[in-house]
């Protein structure tokens, strides 16, 4: 998983994992176009690393900021297929 904080303008201001080399950096496309648009919701992502992933995007509407949390798709399809089991 990969979660992350960016300001308005869709720059990361908090990331794990990779915090330091990421933070200030601009957010993938993908993801900046939400932000720049104010759209929240779910989307297919690539992370920085290469994985795809669903990302679930939202605002706070305190501090503008916005959250993004990158679920591999291994991971999701795994947990779909677990909670399908009797």
């Amino acid at each position: 998983w990969a979660a992350g904080v960016l300001d308005r303008s869709g720059r990361i201001v908090a990331r794990v994992p990779d915090a330091p080399g990421r933070t200030g950096q601009l957010a993938r496309e993908e993801v900046r176009a939400r932000v720049v648009a104010g759209e929240e919701g779910a989307f297919p992502v690539t992370t920085f690393e290469g994985r795809p992933s669903t990302a679930y995007v939202g605002r706070s509407p305190t501090y503008g900021w916005w959250f993004v949390i990158a679920v591999p798709e291994t991971v999701r399809r795994a947990t779909i297929a677990r909670a399908m089991l009797p």
